[in-house]
């Protein structure tokens, strides 16, 4: 992870970890080691969590899930990050949308609406385990010149951080969101990209919320145009579910031409542009 990844991912825990009084408890290794050795040491019948859908992640929890299984243990995972399954959304064929805009309108919008999101637990029960494990800290996530003294006082991380800067947006922000978006001397940006990110707040928080406004607005181009870009969100992680070799290969095959020969083919309005690189 990069710095600034790094930074904001230790606000986070720390505020998750003041939020359950102290109980979050950190480890550092191998998961399938750790979680195999937590589950021997509670007596776990049930490992549950949030899925991914990056193909390395993809790869990492299948072989989590078969330790586990292999050990006679249930396993639940679920979707908490993502408004609509990669699976569920296909063309008539049965193959994944390409492109964007049939993805969205005819793949999403005509099939299921995002699922509520549900209330967070009135209690929890936490279980006395006597295991000890490493605090935030000693993930040495923090940066050793710290550059963050100077950071924005904008941005304030954890799930409380992500519930205001939500409510800010949709105060202040939302309204001429689809021009004001493009201009930059104008603070009609969300800010919620690195919340969501981290799953400080859901998607289906953000689509919900934008419902409430709904009917207050009428059913504005701004929430139309804001809805479209939690579309685009969707159709990235979409495509690199159903294409997991996209980090290394292009999409279109066409594209692998446009290097070669120390050259690179730029197509555009009809027009064909070449750049030479040196070799």
């Amino acid at each position: 992870m990069g710095g600034a990844t790094r930074w904001w991912l230790h606000h986070p825990l720390t505020a998750l970890n003041q939020s359950l009084n102290g109980r979050l408890l950190v480890f550092r290794g191998d998961a399938r080691a750790i979680l195999g050795d937590l589950v021997k040491r509670t007596g776990a019948e049930t490992v549950s969590w949030t899925r991914c859908y990056e193909p390395w992640r993809i790869s990492r929890d299948q072989k989590i899930k078969n330790f586990l299984v292999e050990s006679g243990v249930k396993i639940i995972s679920s979707n908490g990050s993502l408004l609509w399954e990669p699976w569920e959304i296909s063309k008539s064929d049965g193959t994944p949308y390409r492109v964007f805009t049939p993805f969205y309108r005819k793949g999403c919008m005509q099939g299921p609406a995002p699922r509520q999101p549900l209330k967070p637990p009135s209690a929890i029960k936490f279980a006395d385990t006597g295991i000890s494990a490493l605090s935030i800290e000693a993930l040495d996530l923090l940066p050793k010149e710290r550059w963050d003294i100077k950071k924005s006082p904008g941005w304030m991380s954890g799930e409380s951080g992500a519930k205001r800067q939500l409510h800010a947006f949709l105060d202040h922000g939302l309204t001429g969101y689809k021009a004001g978006r493009d201009i930059p001397s104008l603070d009609h940006c969300s800010h919620l990209s690195p919340h969501l990110h981290f799953g400080e707040i859901s998607p289906n928080q953000v689509w919900h919320a934008l419902s409430h406004m709904e009917g207050q607005a009428g059913g504005s181009a701004d929430i139309v145009h804001f809805r479209n870009e939690l579309g685009w969100r969707e159709f990235s992680y979409n495509l690199l579910y159903h294409n997991p070799e996209l980090p290394t290969v292009n999409l279109q095959s066409r594209f692998v031409t446009f290097l070669g020969s120390g050259k690179m083919k730029l197509y555009g309005a009809g027009r064909e542009a070449k750049q030479v690189f040196p070799s």
